[in-house]
């Protein structure tokens, strides 16, 4: 059973086949090029936003606003550079035949999208262990106690 659907481009005003093997791939691309770019309110963002409090809690530093101005460009990039891909990889209209797969192939793919939603909401649970290990590491005497005795 093929699966498709055309879009008319304003470019050409031509329909253009959309299988179904291309919509899912492009559209799991995309929500993957979304949550590591860091767009609210996926996981990649509330990373970013863990990382950018820090930095702007002390005022005055020069080094802090240094580090958000590049943490937010850096998400810019990887965005822009992503999409690139995308549109290089799946919407360019290019004489080969489209990708096929069996349902097997897509549920690695389909399992990371679930861990990543599962993150979204469960934030607390690894952001928690983060603290907590940065806590460790700012008191090394601690450490030292605990394996020297």
């Amino acid at each position: 059973m093929h699966l498709h659907a055309a879009l008319i481009t304003a470019r050409t005003g031509r329909a253009v086949v959309i299988t179904a093997p291309v919509g899912i791939l492009s559209a799991a691309f995309l929500a993957i090029t979304l949550m590591v770019a860091g767009i609210p309110p996926l996981p990649g963002f509330f990373a970013k936003v863990a990382m950018l409090v820090p930095l702007l809690s002390e005022p005055g530093t020069w080094r802090g606003a240094v580090l958000v101005g590049l943490l937010v460009t850096a998400s810019l990039m990887v965005l822009i550079a992503l999409v690139r891909a995308g549109i290089q990889i799946w919407w360019v209209e290019t004489d080969r035949l489209p990708p096929a797969f069996r349902l097997t192939e897509i549920a690695p793919v389909a399992a990371l999208l679930f861990v990543f939603l599962a993150l979204t909401v469960l934030l607390q649970v690894p952001l928690g262990f983060a603290h907590r290990a940065a806590a460790q590491l700012h008191t090394p005497s601690e450490y030292v106690r605990a394996v020297l005795g």
